[in-house]
C-alpha cells in the first residue's frame, strides 16, 4: 500500500499561490500535508494565508514545521529580539509590516514541530541539523554534511525548503559524492541518501513556484513537482498597493521582475 504526502514550503504571505496549491492537493487524495514553514513575510496577505490554512487542516491532516521566518514572529510575540542574524532592511520592514497586520498569534495558531519523521523520510525547513540551524543546502559540502546527519538517524531521505529552489541531490560512496538526481524514484534499500527541496510557493528565486507530492511504500519512493502558475504582474501589483517604503517595494518586486 502506498502512502501519499503533499509538501509545501515557504508560503510567505502569498495567498494567491497558496489557494491554487491547496485546491490541487484537495483533489489528489493525499494522506497528509507537510508544511515546511515560513508562512509569512515578503507577501501582502498574512491573515488570508492563516485563515486558508486553518480551513484546510480541517479537511486534511497537516504537520506544521517551524521555519526561520515563523521563529521571527514567535520571538516578536513573546517580546524577544527577532533579529538573530544580519538581514537586509527591506526584510525586517516586511516582517514588521506583516506582524502589524496579523490578527493571529502565529505560535498559538498551529501545533508546531522542529522537524517531523515519517517512516524513512525526514522533514524540516532547512536541513537535518539541530534546530534552529538555518544553513542553506546550496553547496555540495553542506548537502553531504546533511546526508551524514540523516545517516546517523538511520534515514535515507530528507525533504527541505528554505532555499526557494526546487532541487534534488543523491549522495553516495560513503558521503563523498554528491550529484544532481534526475530520476523521480528512489529505492530505500541502498546505502545512498536522497536530499529533496520542494521549492517555494510564495516567492521565486530564479525558479518557478513549486510544491511536491510524494508516494512511497516500504521499498520505493516516487515524487513529482508541481509548478504553480500565477500572474507575476499581479504579484508586483499586490506589493505596490501596500504602504511599504519605496525601497522595500522595489526589493520585494525584484523577485518577480526577474522571473516570467
Amino acid at each position: 500500500m502506498k502512502n501519499k504526502i503533499a509538501v509545501i514550503s515557504d508560503i510567505h504571505s502569498n495567498h494567491t499561490a497558496l489557494k491554487i496549491s491547496l485546491d490541487i492537493i484537495l483533489q489528489s487524495n493525499v494522506n497528509i500535508c507537510i508544511i515546511l514553514g515560513d508562512l509569512l513575510t515578503y507577501g501582502s496577505y498574512p491573515n488570508e494565508v492563516i485563515k486558508s490554512l486553518l480551513e484546510f487542516k480541517k479537511k486534511i491532516k497537516c504537520i506544521f514545521i517551524k521555519g526561520n521566518h515563523d521563529q521571527f514572529y514567535f520571538d516578536i510575540a513573546n517580546g524577544s529580539n527577532f533579529i538573530k542574524y544580519k538581514m537586509p532592511d527591506f526584510v525586517k520592514e516586511s516582517i514588521l509590516w506583516n506582524q502589524n497586520r496579523l490578527k493571529y498569534n502565529l505560535y498559538e495558531t498551529f501545533n508546531w514541530y522542529d522537524f517531523f519523521i515519517i517512516d524513512n523520510i525526514y522533514f524540516a525547513h532547512a536541513n537535518a541539523f539541530i534546530y534552529p540551524d538555518w544553513t542553506y543546502m546550496n553547496s555540495c559540502e553542506d548537502i553531504k554534511k546533511c546526508a551524514k546527519s540523516l545517516h546517523t538517524k538511520k534515514i535515507n531521505v530528507g525533504i527541505f525548503g528554505h532555499t526557494h529552489r526546487n532541487k534534488r541531490h543523491i549522495i553516495s560512496d560513503n558521503f563523498n559524492i554528491c550529484t544532481i538526481y534526475s530520476e523521480n524514484t528512489f529505492n530505500f534499500n541502498n546505502n545512498k541518501q536522497l536530499i529533496l527541496n520542494s521549492g517555494s510557493i510564495g516567492q521565486p528565486r530564479n525558479s518557478s513556484l513549486n510544491f511536491m507530492m510524494i508516494e512511497y511504500n516500504n521499498e520505493k519512493l516516487e515524487y513529482k513537482d508541481f509548478a504553480i502558475k500565477v500572474d507575476y504582474g499581479d504579484m508586483i501589483m499586490q506589493i505596490e498597493n501596500t504602504d511599504l517604503t519605496p525601497n522595500a517595494k522595489e526589493n520585494l518586486k525584484s523577485y518577480w521582475n526577474t522571473n516570467d
